[in-house]
């Protein structure tokens, strides 16, 4: 019932100076339709919940990042080709981790047909992930790529 990125409403109990809280109950708030029943939606989420487990470290509440994933969960379910949503998503979270591409330099001419909606052939998608990952691994410490990327290139082969 629970896949990676879904959406819950959860009442919990918050004990203070305790790592492990208290799950009173909990519901899903988003049913997607698409998500369950594809491989290939299903992969790339798996990849954009072990980005976010490698990156997110602090516990403190950020409504705007909450929202920009629960975008990025109803793209990915809702949208009729999947293939880009991860791509989507790396350069607009690296917005919320502080550290975004500027779209004016030479470095993100690669990015351009993805910010204007155009088709990105797979080699050209798979060159854009690859800049991504170096990206992050430049700018996070301790940032090591996602074991399910390799498992979601064979997807998209």
């Amino acid at each position: 019932m629970l896949m990676p990125l879904a959406l819950l409403d959860i009442e919990a109990v918050h004990l203070e100076n305790r790592d492990l809280q208290q799950l009173r109950d909990w519901q899903l708030a988003y049913v997607p339709t698409a998500l369950s029943a594809d491989i290939t939606r299903q992969t790339v989420a798996l990849f954009i919940a072990e980005i976010l487990y490698r990156t997110l470290t602090h516990p403190l509440p950020d409504p705007r990042l909450f929202d920009f994933l629960e975008r990025t969960v109803h793209e990915l379910d809702t949208r009729p080709d999947p293939q880009n949503v991860h791509l989507e998503f790396l350069l607009g979270f690296i917005q919320h981790l502080g550290f975004g591409i500027d779209y004016e330099s030479a470095s993100a001419l690669p990015f351009l047909p993805l910010l204007e909606g155009q088709p990105i052939p797979r080699n050209q998608r798979q060159a854009m992930l690859t800049y991504l990952m170096n990206y992050y691994e430049e700018q996070i410490p301790d940032f090591h790529c996602p074991k399910s990327l390799d498992v979601m290139m064979q997807v998209f082969d």
